[in-house]
């Protein structure tokens, strides 16, 4: 339609897709790993706030457990607090642990780039030598095939072909759609790890049998047991508008 040549266009084509995915890519590695970072010196710090949280949230199940006839007196609260304390000591254990491996993780990825660089150039240049002599590549591929083989395959790739792409297409249209209201969601409501969390959800979103309520439903439990009851409905509305309107977009 513009009378360039085929050359021209199939490299400028190549690069420009290429270079979005990249950056794309590297926007989300990046955004991830910074939240992680954050995450890590808040945890490290203690000043993350998820240890006080559970303890919060502990100290109303109890609350609620002492008004039992079997759950009261001394030694009832005695349980308790051992109990407590066993549980905390193993959430502290488990934060510090995660928290300590996640700046090792990230030097791994910063140490890596060299041989990302590498892979990214080496697939940018055989992207554009296919899509130079994809005609070639094809003919060829046609006159080296029997006649019987060529028609299987062209069925093959009109049947099967077609609705494979259409359904990955869809399926990564949910997923975005997902991951971008739960982002604005949690933003909404003041998240500090609002891209890190939205991009966990759609992940388990995604994969089968398991939904966003695996996170969001004990997400909206933990917050409504601390008090934060905001939070906690705003959690439920996000969850219930998106599951809404993933109904109507599938």
């Amino acid at each position: 339609k513009c009378r360039l040549s085929y050359q021209f266009v199939s490299v400028g084509l190549t690069v420009s897709v290429v270079s979005v995915g990249l950056l794309l890519i590297s926007f989300l590695i990046w955004q991830t790993i910074a939240e992680l970072g954050d995450f890590a010196v808040a945890t490290l710090k203690g000043e993350n706030g998820i240890l006080d949280g559970f303890t919060a949230a502990y100290e109303r199940i109890g609350t609620l457990f002492s008004r039992l006839p079997f759950f009261s007196g001394e030694d009832a609260e005695a349980l308790r607090a051992r109990i407590w304390e066993t549980i905390s000591e193993m959430l502290k254990n488990t934060l510090v642990s995660a928290a300590s491996r996640l700046p090792m993780l990230a030097g791994k990825v910063i140490a890596a780039v060299p041989q990302i660089f590498v892979f990214c150039a080496v697939t940018v240049l055989s992207a554009i030598y296919f899509c130079v002599d994809y005609e070639k590549i094809l003919s060829f591929c046609e006159a080296s095939l029997p006649t019987k083989t060529l028609v299987f395959l062209n069925r093959f790739l009109h049947l099967i072909g077609r609705t494979a792409i259409r359904f990955a297409k869809s399926y990564l249209l949910i997923f975005l759609f997902t991951f971008s209201a739960l982002f604005l969601g949690f933003t909404i409501l003041g998240e500090s790890y609002a891209f890190l969390l939205a991009l966990l959800t759609a992940a388990v979103d995604s994969l089968p049998i398991l939904g966003m309520g695996i996170v969001l439903i004990p997400l909206a439990i933990y917050h409504f047991m601390i008090a934060d009851t905001a939070y906690g409905i705003g959690v439920c509305a996000i969850y219930l508008l998106i599951t809404l309107l993933r109904q109507i977009l599938e």
